[in-house]
């Protein structure tokens, strides 16, 4: 008999908990954090002096690296793995 436990764990898809199993580049980083401190992509671009385009490019990227469904998912993975 399997014990309840280890058959829910063994079905369980791995979530990555560590920052470094990310991979974000510095700009991908600094994006996040500046999403989560209320900013909007066309502010962000302002302050990094970088167009809105690699703005967009960037939170894309992000969120394809966080396996993440939006910037408020993104923002939450990336809080809880010490990024932001």
């Amino acid at each position: 008999m399997i014990h309840l436990s280890k058959a829910i764990k063994t079905n369980r898809k791995s979530r990555c908990q560590f920052a470094s199993d990310f991979n974000l580049t510095k700009a991908q980083t600094e994006v996040l954090r500046s999403l989560s401190e209320g900013l909007t992509m066309k502010e962000i671009a302002a302050a990094r002096r970088v167009s809105i385009h690699t703005v967009h490019k960037q939170i894309r990227l992000a969120y394809e690296r966080l396996d993440a469904k939006g910037s408020n998912n993104a923002i939450a993975i990336a809080m809880r793995a010490g990024l932001i």
